[in-house]
């Protein structure tokens, strides 16, 4: 009686067809958008140095990005008031 219950379940089931179409949808998304990840390490077999040099690219972008936010915060704390009557409650 069990066993047919678990057949039915596991070969019948409308939910686990839709779950299982669901979850093979899921691997092709997450295979097409790590394609340039395997295409990158491939490169690393063919030359090291090429394939490091999009790490350093990245890295030097993200410094770029740094220094300019941070002159950027800059400038703006040169325009704020400091003093500690800013409020009418603190004097």
């Amino acid at each position: 009686m069990s066993i047919e219950i678990f057949d039915y379940f596991c070969s019948s089931n409308k939910q686990f067809t839709e779950m299982e179409t669901l979850l093979d949808a899921i691997v092709s998304l997450f295979e097409l958008i790590l394609i340039p990840f395997n295409a990158l390490r491939e490169l690393e077999n063919e030359s090291w140095f090429a394939a490091n040099a999009v790490s350093w690219i990245a890295i030097l972008t993200l410094v770029v990005a740094f220094v300019y936010w941070m002159l950027q915060l800059k400038k703006y704390d040169k325009d704020e008031d400091k003093t500690q009557t800013g409020h009418s409650f603190l004097g």
